[in-house]
């Protein structure tokens, strides 16, 4: 697969940027149950499956705090939102605007090919492509539903590798693109999924709506960073502007990587590692060691700083245009949907 010709992105796959879900903390002004908060949501919204999650409850799960994670139609338009959270408000007095406690934000590429099987090839190398170029960080690891466990890689950030060798696998720095790439901490600020996805809620989806998607989560700081707390916040919030966390990069070749290493250094690196592997498996060209331009002495007393992005990768200009591009259509639908 990894010397297929990738993927025009634009000529072969409608590409869609959606809120996947949002997650909003309600704080309400008299202590109550989450059957009572569930109740009144289903009858604003007709929405059963609306997760309603008590924090902090006290006896008989009584709290004034409740997390509401909202989807699909809902979580993809401001005035929904906010025609939720007034209603509510009548029903259920609120001591303040609800915080924004999660935002799950996809990409998706459905595939422009006629037949079943040739959608699902096309998939799965745009998959493939997604996972390999991907430029985030940190305990990167594959989720293998057959198994229900994950898979984990090499981590060049701790130098970690925990990998479970699965049908026969053996090899800690390849992606396989039959199962989900999951980059960062659960639960944590920031965090990455790439996946061919056939599933949605347990339940199998028609060939048609099978797409390559590639999302992130942010939680916490993550958001402060980004000044969204509450839900006013995102009033006319240019999505654009998170681009930068779905970001795409190519890898160099070998030979370009080791053009001014010794044989046998260059042997090691081709052995460890070829123009195939994943971004975010590279241990290469992370660290800098810099030196003052004045003085000539070492920075940082002599201690490497980690780079944004490998030196070795390069931006793979394609990709990252359609995810300002879409992202920039997602601004635009949030604000004006009703």
């Amino acid at each position: 697969m990894s010397d297929s010709k990738p993927p025009s992105v634009r000529s072969e796959f409608r590409t869609e940027a959606v809120i996947d879900w949002i997650e909003l903390t309600f704080t309400t002004r008299a202590p109550t149950q989450q059957q009572w908060v569930r109740g009144e949501l289903h009858a604003i919204t007709g929405d059963l499956s609306l997760y309603v999650e008590p924090l902090q409850a006290g006896d008989g799960g009584v709290s004034s705090q409740f997390a509401v994670k909202f989807q699909d139609a809902q979580a993809n338009s401001y005035a929904a939102l906010a025609r939720i959270v007034a209603a509510l408000d009548r029903v259920m007095p609120l001591d303040a605007q609800p915080i924004v406690t999660g935002l799950e934000i996809s990409l998706d590429f459905y595939s422009k090919s006629q037949g079943h099987a040739d959608q699902d090839l096309a998939l799965a190398r745009m998959t493939h492509r997604l996972q390999n170029s991907i430029a985030a960080y940190g305990n990167p690891r594959q989720f293998n539903p057959a198994l229900g466990r994950n898979v984990f890689l090499y981590d060049p950030q701790t130098g970690r590798n925990d990998f479970i060798p699965i049908h026969g696998e053996t090899d800690p720095y390849k992606i396989n693109p039959d199962l989900n790439l999951r980059i960062g901490k659960k639960g944590g600020p920031i965090s990455w999924q790439v996946y061919h996805k056939r599933i949605d809620r347990n339940q199998a989806l028609p060939p048609s709506e099978h797409r390559a998607r590639a999302e992130f989560t942010l939680r916490g700081s993550a958001l402060t960073e980004r000044k969204i707390a509450d839900l006013p916040d995102l009033v006319n919030f240019q999505f654009e502007t998170l681009a930068g966390l779905l970001h795409f990069r190519s890898l160099k070749s070998v030979e370009e990587i080791t053009v001014k290493h010794s044989e046998p250094v260059s042997y090691a690196v081709g052995k460890l590692f070829s123009d195939s592997k994943a971004v975010t498996l590279c241990p290469l060209g992370r660290l800098a060691f810099r030196r003052d331009a004045r003085t000539d002495k070492p920075r940082n007393r002599g201690m490497p700083e980690v780079r944004k992005h490998s030196k070795h990768a390069t931006a793979d200009g394609e990709l990252n245009h359609v995810v300002r591009d879409r992202l920039k259509d997602l601004s635009r639908a949030f604000s004006t949907k009703n």
